[in-house]
């Protein structure tokens, strides 16, 4: 039965790892593109933890986690039975990240942190907390000129790696990212 969970496990890892990668790195990069160069030592990640705030910065654990989870739970069946649920779940995610079963560009997360800004607006409004409410307001906004620079673009969606190599304050990286790799 435990390898039937491990497998399992390993599986919706491996389904749902490239969809969290993504979402990483555009949270990371649209954290690092909304704040100005001159603040970079203040926010090293930008304000990625404003953006991620609630359920958002969930979905990046759990998907990086899932994997070692299989591998954990397969191991009490038996020793293969970890390695092989942990392999499985890498061999569907590489194989999920070169199809378009997971969405690839990168207006489509920026769509979905976009959408989660304006409910925690909502959210704060109701409860009456105003200056939070204005917050996520201006957030939404910052996130909707994002949004509209990159629709229909068709620009992927970050790696981790290159949102860690972004530069700050400049949302148009990606764009000249896009343009250095098909030139």
């Amino acid at each position: 039965m435990t390898l039937w969970i491990a497998l399992s496990i390993g599986l919706i890892g491996g389904l749902f790892r490239p969809f969290g990668e993504r979402f990483r790195g555009t949270g990371l990069w649209a954290g690092k593109a909304l704040v100005p160069p001159e603040a970079a030592s203040a926010y090293p990640t930008g304000i990625k933890d404003a953006i991620t705030d609630g359920w958002p910065s969930t979905i990046g654990l759990v998907t990086a986690i899932l994997p070692f989870a299989s591998l954990l739970i397969g191991s009490f069946h038996a020793w293969w039975g970890g390695i092989s649920s942990f392999v499985i779940s890498l061999f569907v995610g590489e194989v999920v990240k070169r199809t378009s079963i997971a969405p690839r560009s990168v207006d489509y997360y920026l769509a979905i942190f976009l959408s989660h800004a304006n409910r925690r607006k909502a959210d704060y409004a109701a409860r009456g907390d105003m200056q939070r409410a204005e917050a996520a307001e201006g957030l939404g906004r910052q996130l909707q000129q994002i949004l509209n620079m990159y629709m229909n673009s068709d620009v992927p969606a970050p790696t981790v790696k290159e949102a860690r190599n972004a530069p700050y304050g400049e949302a148009e990286s990606l764009l000249e990212l896009q343009e250095i790799r098909n030139p």
